[in-house]
């Protein structure tokens, strides 16, 4: 995990921080890192993420890439979030 982590800091994306993490951006350096196993990866994270958020998860379809059904739901988070201040 700090190999990936540090590959990712190299790159400018930083996992650990407050900040947004541009979900795609996660992926393609995932697949330089690991290759297919980003795939799992991203899986595990929707897996989480679903959990977190599951009344917005029927509204997501099921074609969809992974990669656009975490946005979707982090989309969804975001307003959760914001409706709750």
């Amino acid at each position: 995990m700090k190999t990936i982590k540090w590959h990712l800091g190299a790159h400018g994306l930083f996992i650990d921080s407050k900040d947004q993490v541009d979900i795609r951006v996660l992926h393609n350096h995932l697949e330089q890192i690991v290759g297919n196993i980003a795939d799992v990866v991203m899986n595990e994270i929707y897996a989480s993420l679903s959990e977190r958020n599951a009344i917005s998860v029927g509204s997501i379809n099921s074609s969809e890439s992974i990669v656009s059904k975490i946005e979707q739901l982090l989309k969804a988070e975001g307003r959760e979030v914001e409706g709750s201040k």
